[in-house]
């Protein structure tokens, strides 16, 4: 729930692995999470979509993702 209260203080998005369980929660039936994307992956499957998608910025919390599409897309926004 760190992740999703940062999220939240500073009005970034979060993006939930599947695994997180963050995606699939919110406490007290309201969100805590401001922007919630938990399904990115899917989302890149759209071409232009990796393409509109440029983050300035990207903090992981936690282990590897398990989505290599979503891994592969934060490396090359690394660049």
């Amino acid at each position: 729930w760190g992740a999703a209260m940062l999220s939240h203080m500073l009005g970034w998005p979060l993006v939930a692995d599947p695994l997180s369980g963050v995606r699939l929660r919110a406490p007290l039936g309201r969100s805590t999470t401001g922007f919630l994307c938990p399904f990115l992956d899917q989302a890149l499957l759209a071409p232009q979509a990796g393409a509109q998608l440029r983050p300035d910025l990207i903090l992981q919390v936690g282990s590897r993702l398990v989505s290599k599409r979503v891994s592969a897309f934060l490396e090359e926004a690394a660049e």
